[in-house]
């Protein structure tokens, strides 16, 4: 399903950085090794939201720089700005594709 949808949207590098400010970011992500330039389309960031129980803990994203004037905006960070970058689990690219789109991927547990 995830894989059907990167080739629609040619959303095909979905990828997590960790900025030295603290936030973890999730985009379509691509690098500039000549210019050591991370280039973001639609980057959110990830955000922990407690749960109900102190055991219980869920994660969420909001828009990344929150008042961007333009969400078409591709963002450019330079590399000497990130920590490290990472593949997230399937769990944040379905949460990912659903706040950029607004298409809900079903739970893998759910399909017969």
């Amino acid at each position: 399903m995830i894989s059907e949808y990167k080739k629609e949207k040619k959303m095909n590098n979905i990828r997590c950085i960790k900025l030295i400010t603290g936030e973890e970011v999730i985009a379509d992500i691509s690098f500039n090794k000549t210019d050591k330039i991370y280039s973001l389309r639609n980057p959110f960031q990830i955000i922990i939201v407690p749960g109900r129980s102190s055991n219980d803990t869920q994660f969420g994203v909001i828009p990344f720089p929150l008042m961007i004037k333009d969400k078409n905006e591709v963002l450019k960070i330079s590399l000497d700005h990130v920590i490290y970058e990472y593949e997230p689990a399937d769990d944040f690219v379905s949460h990912y594709y659903t706040s950029t789109s607004g298409i809900v991927t079903p739970k893998t547990s759910l399909l017969m």
